[in-house]
């Protein structure tokens, strides 16, 4: 065989090889930066599931802390109790009954079933 001819051939696949290598490594770092996003997008999922836990087992500390409060079952530092008496004007205002049942007419929950 020629030696040209084997010298091009041989340019030809050098130059597919290197072509090839570079679409892999444009790939592999496609992936990594895929992978790294994926693991933020976790991350910040997890994030807001932790966050609405601590925000719903606050609301839940502050509606027993209330109740305790309202009762007299408990003593607790005066900015506490500050706390507290603004939510019983607030709700005073609203007009909800901080015992015993509301004479006030509550809206009725709408029906899920389609009327026929």
């Amino acid at each position: 065989m020629d030696t040209k001819y084997m010298n091009q051939k041989a340019e030809e696949i050098r130059a597919q090889v290197i072509d090839l290598w570079g679409k892999t490594v444009g790939q592999l770092e496609q992936i990594s930066r895929n992978l790294m996003e994926s693991g933020v997008n976790i991350f910040k999922v997890e994030q807001a599931k932790l966050l609405a836990e601590r925000d719903r087992l606050l609301n839940r500390l502050g509606e027993e802390t209330y109740r305790l409060l309202d009762a007299g079952k408990v003593k607790l530092p005066k900015q506490v109790t500050d706390t507290y008496m603004k939510v019983r004007k607030v709700m005073d205002r609203i007009m909800i009954p901080t015992q015993g049942k509301s004479t006030a007419r509550r809206p009725r929950r709408r029906s899920s079933k389609k009327a026929s």
